[in-house]
């Protein structure tokens, strides 16, 4: 079928070109059939001219046309004509037809007894349909039969279409349906059983092609639709916070690297190892790299293991977890560890863990899920290949000797629960990439040596329950991000440098019961907001320079340290609103006022009451004997509190330590104290106007130091003090005391300093204190009226450092013994009546020798031992020590070696240099 043929182009090729097309082929065949069709057959031949026929007539032509126009027009185009505007012409309306459909049509063909004569088989069009190659196929129409598909020769004998108009021509076409889909159906049925059509292949395939385009994009347009809700919804829902698109951290490839069939194991380990984990691949090209170690492990020692099949999902695990921990053991002396049995002895890489004691459950199906190695000496850096330990849930390295920093690739633990780095020497900045961690619930990197600011990432780990940073040399404010995490029980931030004020958002931290901020730098008044912290009951901002007062509330503390402040106002509101929760009660030095109150009394789970140097004034109240718990009482440094010490303390049978020192107390310290010998270990009244110790404080059997200098005691020192077997340090001096020392005091076995200087003590030093082999220091500086010697059993005092036995009226020559005071550092023999010649020994021995004083001995003679010129650490001290000798009777030149000394140490060198022949070479010194 050509163009000129239709009478028009393609693109008017519509319903008119194809009725005329029929019309005019309808007559060449009327024409030729003339003489041998009967004219009776004209209302049969337009009855019977259905669907089947429509069939028939457009194979028969397509044929002819196919023949005629082959070389003048492609068949391509010709039939991609026929099917593309074909349907578009009927396309106006109706509904999409079918199969079924067409089917029926011809059934109703037969159901009206339309009549069909046999024509000669050779002008029968579906001859070769059934004969040609392709007549194997199954008819698309199988309801239809091929009388049926044929027109009997006479039938269409119609001069000029008698009695069959256009519209009756086509009115089983449109019977058929007026829409492109049963048309084309029609049409495809017809050719794509005719062997010398492969058009119709191309029709059909188009067609197919193009419902299948239609179908896909469907079903793209569909997915898209889905997919843009899924989006909107999980916008909608999401939290507000996100995080910044910084902080992902590049995670190991998913894609598994290419394997060469003849690639050996060990390049296809190293090839996984560098793909999985990147960071390694340059060091993998230092051979004494731990990484290049642990790669040499696994191909050497683990070939068989990993050249079974790499492709396995266990396999891959397993080499990535046995070189996590085999660059673990190498970068940190894995050889030194304090236990190491079974590491990298045996295949399973679990058992390389559970060798430990305290590791229990460290593996799940193979999976590391626990790695457990603190107190081990782990020395050297954390290296970044432990984040391929991807599935653990708990890490402990605490207590080792960690350095470097603290590896960015912590952060691809995103399922870890727990983290305990404390006690190492890591440094540099807390890498933001941690706030990568929201799955985790504690943070210990207390004690190293951290700097810079608290990221503010840190914010973002909203399940986190404990936070310890302290003991590190951190810097900037207390960000503000802190806030956001809404579980916090524990905010551990003591011994930095922090500075700033405190946020006042941390009183959103509703479940908060841990607040450690002591030892940094922070200022401002304390929040307000803690008292809304109803679950708060540690505080600690000791040593900081917070100002203001304590703001009333419904505190519920059980401890609070604001120690070492700038505070001011009254303590009783926080006292009396505390109650009676409170077991430890820290204001010390801060400018706090007012009286201590009764309701104190209250307290009774107070374990530690610390009020020292601040501006309290009144009496210490008797209440304080109900507080059964309480250990440590220290009031001293409040100048203005007067009065006695009550005896009720002596209740408090649970007292460890008590200090009234440096106040305005007065009277006799009360008896009762020696109630308490199953617990007190530290008395400490100095400083006060106090006028007798009782002897029943030598019932303290467990009494490590008692402390009543500079006070108006009188009497004598009690004999029973030598029962206090625990004693340590007895300090008695700038009293009034009288009588001898007691013998019983060398029996203070453990006893380090002995003060009793400054009183009226006569008599001779006893010998026992010789026993004293711990004792460190021993002042009887103006202790009396000591009479004869010093006893030559002080000699056996190895461990004494200062020695003061000045103003005692001592009599006899410089005792040689003292040279056997190896640890002697501090000699003062001053202003007694010694006399004769410096022993020499002193020089050869004492080679600790800070400081000694001769002073104000007139009768010691001589000249100064050149062995002095050995004492290297004369002077050493400070500007003031030296050698003391002036208003002695020392004679002679200076050895030259004191001289060198002189200039070598810069040490002091008091002489009395009224005799000019005694200066010598050191003039310069008088």
């Amino acid at each position: 079928i050509t163009m000129s043929e239709s009478g028009d182009d393609g693109d008017s090729f519509n319903t008119n070109n194809i009725e005329s097309f029929l019309v005019k082929h309808l007559e060449q065949q009327i024409i030729e059939d003339d003489e041998t069709s009967p004219k009776d057959t004209n209302l049969q031949y337009c009855d019977s001219l259905n669907t089947n026929n429509i069939e028939s007539f457009l194979v028969k032509h397509l044929e002819q046309q196919r023949k005629e126009d082959e070389e003048t027009l492609t068949k391509d185009a010709t039939l991609q004509v026929i099917s593309g505007h074909l349907g578009e012409s009927l396309t106006s309306g109706g509904d999409s037809g079918s199969y079924d459909e067409v089917s029926n049509v011809a059934n109703d063909s037969r159901a009206n007894g339309i009549n069909t004569t046999k024509q000669d088989e050779s002008q029968n069009p579906l001859k070769e349909v059934e004969q040609g190659p392709n007549s194997g196929l199954a008819s698309p129409f199988p309801d239809l039969t091929r009388q049926q598909a044929q027109v009997q020769p006479g039938a269409v004998r119609v001069p000029g279409i008698n009695g069959c108009t256009e519209d009756e021509i086509f009115a089983s076409i449109n019977s058929a349906g007026n829409d492109s889909t049963k048309v084309e159906t029609l049409i495809q049925a017809a050719i794509v059983e005719e062997d010398n059509f492969p058009e119709a292949t191309a029709i059909s395939s188009n067609v197919l092609r193009r419902r299948r385009r239609r179908l896909i994009g469907s079903f793209l347009i569909l997915s898209l639709f889905v997919i843009a809700i899924s989006v909107s919804l999980g916008v909608l829902f999401s939290t507000k916070e996100t995080l910044p698109p910084t902080l992902q951290p590049t995670r190991f490839p998913t894609q598994e690297p290419s394997q060469s069939p003849s690639a050996s194991p060990s390049t296809t380990i190293r090839a996984y190892l560098e793909n999985i984990s990147p960071y390694s691949i340059q060091a993998f090209d230092d051979p004494t790299s731990p990484q290049t170690t642990s790669l040499q492990f696994l191909e050497n020692d683990h070939a068989d293991l990993f050249q079974t099949d790499l492709s396995s999902p266990d396999m891959r695990r397993r080499i990535a977890q046995q070189f996590a921990l085999a660059t673990l053991f190498y970068a940190t002396g894995g050889e030194q560890w304090t236990q190491s049995n079974g590491w990298l002895t045996v295949s399973d890489e679990c058992k390389w863990i559970s060798s430990f004691a305290q590791a229990v459950g460290v593996c799940r199906s193979n999976i590391i899920r626990r790695l457990h190695l603190p107190f081990h000496r782990l020395k050297g850096s954390l290296p970044p290949e432990i984040a391929l330990l991807s599935d653990l849930i708990t890490l402990d390295l605490s207590e080792n000797a960690l350095s470097g920093t603290l590896p960015t690739e912590l952060g691809l633990f995103t399922g870890i629960e727990f983290i305990d780095l404390h006690g190492n020497n890591l440094s540099g900045i807390i890498p933001s990439e941690l706030g990568l961690l929201t799955s985790l619930s504690a943070l210990h990197i207390s004690s190293n040596n951290l700097e810079g600011a608290i990221a503010t990432e840190i914010g973002l780990m909203r399940k986190l329950t404990e936070l310890s940073i302290d003991g590190n040399n951190l810097s900037g404010v207390i960000p503000s991000e802190l806030s956001s995490l809404s579980s916090l029980v524990a905010l551990q931030l003591s011994n930095n440098r922090l500075h700033g004020t405190l946020p006042s958002s941390m009183g959103q931290l509703t479940f908060l019961e841990v607040l450690e901020l002591g030892r940094n730098s922070l200022s401002g008044n304390l929040p307000t907001a803690l008292t809304n912290l109803q679950r708060l009951d540690r505080v600690n901002f000791e040593r900081n320079y917070l100002t203001g007062t304590i703001a009333t509330g419904n505190y519920s503390f059980r401890s609070f340290d604001v120690s070492y402040n700038q505070l001011s106002g009254d303590i009783a509101p926080l006292i009396l609103n505390s109650l009676p929760q409170i077991q430890v009660l820290s204001i010390a030095v801060n400018r706090l006022k007012g009286t201590l109150p009764t309701e104190i009394g209250i307290c009774s789970n107070l374990r530690v009451l610390l009020l020292q140097s601040n501006r309290f004034s009144g009496t210490i109240p008797s209440e304080i004997g109900l507080l059964q718990s309480l250990k440590t009482l220290n009031v001293n440094d409040n100048n203005s509190i007067r009065g006695t010490i009550p005896s009720e303390l002596g209740l408090l049978r649970s007292l460890v330590s008590m200090d009234f020192s440096l106040n305005e107390l007065s009277g006799k310290i009360p008896s009762e104290l020696g109630l308490l010998a199953q617990s007190l270990n530290t008395l400490n009244f100095n400083n006060n106007a106090f006028t007798a110790l009782p002897s029943e404080l030598g019932l303290l059997r467990k009494l490590v130091s008692l402390d009543a200098t500079k006070n108006i005691l009188s009497g004598s020192i009690h004999s029973d003090f030598g029962s206090m077997e625990q004693l340590e340090i007895l300090s008695l001096g700038f009293n009034r005391l009288m009588g001898p020392i007691p013998t019983g005091l060398g029996l203070l076995a453990f006893l380090k300093e002995l003060h009793l200087g400054f009183n009226d003590l006569t008599g001779e030093i006893p010998s026992e204190l010789g026993n004293l082999q711990y004792l460190k220091k021993l002042l009887l500086t103006s202790a009396g009226e000591f009479s004869l010697e010093i006893p030559s059993d002080l000699s056996r005092l190895t461990n004494v450092r200062i020695l003061g036995l000045a103003k005692n009226g001592l009599t006899s020559s410089l005792p040689s013994f003292v040279g056997t005071m190896s640890s002697l550092k501090h000699l003062d023999l001053s202003n007694n009546r010694f006399f004769g010649k410096i022993p020499c020994q002193w020089g050869a021995q004492l080679s600790n020798l800070i400081q000694i004083d001769l002073s104000s001995n007139n009768e010691i003679n001589g000249s100064i031992p050149s062995e002095f010129g050995l004492l290297s650490s004369l002077g050493s001290a400070d500007s003031f020590s030296g050698l003391i000798v002036d208003r002695t009777g020392l004679t002679g030149t200076v050895p030259m070696e004191v001289c060198r000394l002189r200039k070598q140490t810069g040490f002091f060198f008091l002489l009395d240099c009224t005799d000019h022949s005694f200066c010598g070479c050191c003039d310069d010194f008088c």
